[in-house]
């Protein structure tokens, strides 16, 4: 079983926008964050508040969902 967490992998996020030809400072300017911050979220050092995650699945043009850690339950 997989259980969806309610925060971003950061992995996920970079992957994205490495396809769509963006850099981090780029993304996080769309964001509205500095490129530091971005950094940490793709490095899943830090999470981002609900808005922050919000912002970065609008600037990506993704569902908010496509960018959703996911683990396994025990």
């Amino acid at each position: 079983m997989r259980l969806t967490l309610n925060y971003l992998d950061g992995l996920k996020v970079a992957e994205m926008r490495d396809r769509q030809g963006l850099t981090t400072t780029a993304l996080a300017a769309k964001v509205g964050i500095s490129g530091t911050h971005m950094s940490r979220i793709e490095r899943n050092e830090r999470f981002g508040s609900p808005d922050v995650r919000r912002r970065i699945a609008a600037a990506l043009g993704v569902d908010i969902a496509e960018l959703r850690r996911e683990t396994a339950a025990a």
